[in-house]
């Protein structure tokens, strides 16, 4: 994604989010919204800002000590057989 122009304001975008979970993982920001796995684990939903309506991107992660394990990164609708 990064090497293809138009996808710039994306990439800028899911950068600002990975940094917000970095710096600031125990905030209201980083912990927008909770999900459950199947396995009664939970994730961290972040909405990618600044992109247009129709395509819309998240990242899922979940803290993992002092790190951050990143889950998923990509459209908003990643339920099976829709991504």
């Amino acid at each position: 994604m990064e090497r293809d122009a138009s996808k710039n304001l994306l990439v800028d975008a899911i950068w600002d989010v990975l940094d917000l979970i970095i710096e600031k993982p125990g905030s209201a920001q980083a912990r927008h919204r909770a999900l459950r796995t199947t396995g009664g684990h939970s994730v961290w939903l972040v909405p990618v800002h600044g992109l247009y309506e129709d395509e819309v991107w998240v990242v899922l992660w979940q803290p993992r000590n002092d790190d951050a394990l990143i889950a998923y990164i990509g459209p908003a609708d990643f339920r099976p057989g829709r991504v």
